[in-house]
């Protein structure tokens, strides 16, 4: 027989109400307002067989001994009180209850584990979350053999849980202590729980678990959130989802939302479980001496590892990573007891000045130094000497005014070089040879004027470089090939569109890099003694640009290579002054010389042969059209290749640089050229 009654805003339950209904199984009394007053000895009277009673949602505050209300229920297997406003249940309210199996004392104001639990021999599930429990000393759960459930969530737990706190539940299989504020749980705790199957303590402050679910055999499900510290004693968290086929440890199921403190790391505190590295779980150690060394009991002994004074030092689980922290220590030199083993070493924001020679002399194992924001002005010969593994090497934020070449000798290996933010004014050309492995070099925000970036030929791994903010010259030689160079390697030029040359003109303002007008350049000294002073009314200015439109001059014969939409202005202007000048020049056009049948290249190379001077005009109709042509392109290439230096390339008009192409870019830095405006 059951009966529901549920939702009915009673608020009386008058004494005697069930008498005679000693057939009824299940009481469902929930979501009514019912008082503690009203529970009293006359309440479930001759109710001998009721197995389930439920009292849930109701405004019950109390479960005192003398009301004696569930005297006569002696087979209640199940007891639901929670979500009511109970603060205090005495210890002989549940005395008769020799046979409840599951109690849910859940949702009420319980502010620790009733005593009176302790009567319950059978009890197998009991829910006391979401009260305002503080603390799990002394729990009253002995001679509880047969409890496996035990909720606590959302309680008020704080501090630490002893060795002793379940070791009194032999049969416990699950376990929630989620969303508490438990700080500690000791090694060991669940060492006499080996029955224990699933377990919740997430969301507590629980900084670490390490040894804590050792020989437990049937421990399943783990859900285990808190921000850890995940010093080295914890890098098996990370992976213990892995190694489940050793059928020895649980599935953590919230792996994946975890997230860990770490007691060292640049640039953030917080990171998730599952993105650090194995060499990311540090141990901090102020010095250790491994078994195999003999010589730790004296000075300079190279396997012991001693942080040095002031510092903060830490190590992986297998010593493989080993970092030495001494940053914003007004260090004022390095400090000589660097450990050898030393790989990650921070220097940065001291006051150096200057780098001495061999300061880091058998540090083998470095990988990462950082010496930046050291007011650090001067690097002495071979001062990196010795770190023939060093990758990753930090300068930036300093002084240094001037690398002569010998700075980085010896650091082969080295991926990431960091320059930024110095005052350099000087770069030797062979700084960066011995880099060959370099892939990361940063030299924006310097005073850098005219250093040949392009005869960077031994970096063939870079893939980026800055270069921004510096004192770039518009000198004509240096813009031409310094344009070139970013605009084939915009990719690895990360600032290529903030690149600027300083002009040291009021008439030229300062220009960008990529956009420069390479026609700008004038060269008069190189084409005064070619070009008769007639023409010079005509054509103004050098050009820097591409090669587009070839003109010949001819030892008593000028070649000219032109487009054939461009002949006026060569036939009324460009060879009527050198046909009939002072000094007459015999003047040969290749459209209109040139045997119309005759193979091209075999023409080129004999006019060539014979000319004083080739003059190519370059123009966009010669882009356009005949630098298309596969034919004309190709006995060009022939003949500059073999008579370079008798080329004057004269530019008609603007010809933005992004129009030319490798070929005539190169013809272009390599002859003289000229522009003719209007």
């Amino acid at each position: 027989m059951y009966i529901h009654v549920r939702n009915n805003s009673l608020t009386v339950l008058a004494p005697g109400l069930f008498r005679g209904l000693e057939y009824l199984v299940k009481l469902d009394l929930s979501y009514n307002e019912l008082q503690s007053e009203w529970l009293t000895e006359f309440s479930f009277q001759d109710l001998i067989r009721l197995v389930v009673l439920d009292l849930s949602h109701n405004k019950i505050s109390q479960l005192n001994q003398q009301a004696k209300a569930f005297d006569g229920v002696d087979v209640l297997s199940f007891l639901a009180l929670d979500n009511n406003q109970i603060k205090n249940i005495e210890k002989a309210a549940f005395s008769n209850l020799k046979s409840l199996e599951d109690l849910n004392i859940n949702g009420n104001k319980l502010r620790e584990v009733p005593e009176a639990i302790s009567h319950l021999r059978y009890l197998k599930a009991l829910d006391l979350g979401d009260n305002l429990i503080s603390s799990l000393r002394n729990l009253p759960v002995n001679g509880l053999d047969l409890l496996y459930g035990l909720r606590l969530v959302n309680n008020k737990i704080s501090g630490n849980i002893s060795r002793d706190t379940f070791v009194n539940i032999p049969s416990l299989k699950i376990l929630n202590l989620a969303k508490n504020d438990i700080t500690h749980i000791d090694s060991g705790t669940f060492t006499g729980n080996r029955n224990l199957q699933a377990v919740r303590l997430d969301a507590n402050s629980i900084t670490s678990i390490s040894n804590l679910f050792d020989s437990l055999p049937n421990l399943g499900v783990v859900k285990c959130g808190n921000s850890f510290i995940c010093d080295c004693d914890m890098e098996w968290l990370q992976r213990i989802n892995n190694l489940k086929h050793d059928r020895c440890y649980p599935t953590i199921m919230d792996l994946d939302s975890i997230y860990c403190q770490m007691p060292f790391i640049r640039g953030g505190v917080y990171l998730p479980l599952v993105d650090i590295q194995p060499s990311q779980f540090l141990c901090q150690y102020v010095s250790h001496c491994f078994t195999l060394c003999h010589c730790c009991e004296f000075d300079a002994c190279d396997c012991e590892m001693s942080c040095p004074d002031g510092c903060r030092c830490y190590h992986d689980q297998s010593w493989r990573s080993n970092i030495v922290n001494c940053s914003a220590y007004d260090l004022v030199a390095v400090p000589d007891r660097i450990p050898m083993d030393a790989t990650e070493v921070y220097l940065d924001g001291n006051d150096f000045k200057n780098l001495s020679s061999h300061s880091f002399i058998g540090r083998k194992h470095m990988q990462i130094l950082y010496v930046n924001a050291s007011n650090v002005n001067t690097l002495d010969n071979e001062t990196f000497s010795g770190l023939t593994r060093l990758t990753v090497l930090h300068l930036e934020d300093n002084l240094l005014e001037t690398l002569r070449g010998h700075e980085f000798k010896y650091l082969s290996p080295l991926r990431e070089l960091y320059l930024h933010n110095n005052k350099l004014r000087y770069i030797h050309q062979h700084t960066f040879v011995d880099m060959s492995h370099l892939e990361i070099l940063t030299l924006h925000d310097n005073r850098l004027i005219n250093f040949p970036v392009w005869r960077m030929v031994d970096n063939p791994y870079l893939m980026k470089i800055s270069l921004r903010n510096n004192l770039w010259t518009c000198e004509c030689q240096f813009v031409e090939s310094f344009e070139i160079w970013v605009m084939d390697n915009v990719r690895k030029v990360i600032d290529s569109d903030e690149l600027k040359c300083i002009s040291t003109s009021d008439e030229s303002p300062d220009s960008y890099i990529i956009d420069f007008n390479a026609t700008n350049c004038l060269n008069s000294s190189s084409t005064s003694t070619v070009i008769q002073p007639m023409i010079f009314h005509n054509l103004l200015h050098p050009v820097i640009a591409i090669v587009v439109a070839f003109i010949v001059l001819v030892l008593l014969l000028i070649l000219l290579f032109l487009s054939s939409k461009d002949e006026v202005w060569v036939n009324q202007i460009l060879a009527a002054q050198l046909e009939r000048g002072e000094k007459p020049y015999r003047v040969c056009l290749h459209y209109r010389d040139f045997p119309v049948t005759a193979y091209i290249t075999e023409t080129m190379v004999e006019a060539v042969e014979s000319s004083k001077r080739t003059i190519i005009v370059l123009s966009k109709n010669f882009i356009e059209n005949e630098w298309c042509r596969f034919q004309f392109k190709s006995a060009h290439h022939e003949v500059l290749k073999k008579k370079r230096k008798k080329i004057i390339v004269v530019v008609l008009g603007d010809i933005p640089s992004r129009d030319l192409d490798a070929d005539l870019k190169l013809y272009l830095k390599t002859n003289t050229c000229i522009r003719k405006y209007g």
